[in-house]
């Protein structure tokens, strides 16, 4: 964690100097996740990570801020895992970590970006079951966006509906009012496949 807070200040003088950077804070964060991943799956080894929990999604809002796409990914696959990692106890990281969630989901130009997005809502699906409810408008809203959008990459539409799964499942009745917007959604995809 310390040496990716250290990243965050190193000083930036040239293009090389950004993706020496950005290289280094994605690589981080990828150790980050699976630290968290291996940490979390132990009963006897979780607390430590609950115990950082707040620095660790602190680090990773900063990093963010970076706005560097490949950054972005492994920060965002790294906030999954924390997500699963503290359960229901990520609500607390939501009204932050949101704007940077909405702008994944609308990032059409790199579609890793969106496609780790979409995948992250599931996590955060099952990581704050009905706790998700208050984020749900705009996470459909910005999903269905996506589907509608002729710039959205092949990729990402399977993913898309597969979150439309996660999002049912842990709202329940709540996804009714959804139901409307992305049966058609899902009926049109059917008719292309066939």
């Amino acid at each position: 964690m310390s040496k990716l807070e250290l990243t965050l200040s190193l000083q930036i003088v040239s293009s090389d100097d950004r993706e020496k950077q950005g290289d280094l804070q994605a690589s981080l964060c990828g150790v980050l996740q699976v630290i968290i991943k291996k940490l979390s799956s132990a009963d006897e080894t979780k607390p430590i990570i609950l115990q950082v929990a707040d620095q660790i999604m602190l680090l990773f809002l900063k990093v963010l801020a970076c706005r560097s796409s490949t950054v972005y990914e492994e920060a965002m696959l790294a906030i999954g895992a924390l997500a699963y990692a503290t359960g229901p106890g990520f609500e607390k990281y939501m009204p932050e970590f949101y704007k940077n969630l909405e702008m994944g989901l609308q990032n059409f130009e790199e579609y890793q970006v969106c496609a780790i997005s979409v995948g992250v809502v599931g996590d955060i699906c099952r990581a704050l079951d009905e706790k998700i409810l208050p984020f749900c408008d705009g996470i459909m809203m910005h999903l269905l966006k996506d589907l509608s959008s002729s710039e959205l990459h092949q990729s990402d539409k399977p993913l898309i509906f597969a979150c439309f799964g996660d999002v049912a499942f842990v709202i329940g009745e709540h996804f009714e009012k959804y139901i409307n917007y992305a049966l058609p959604m899902m009926q049109s995809a059917s008719e292309v496949c066939a």
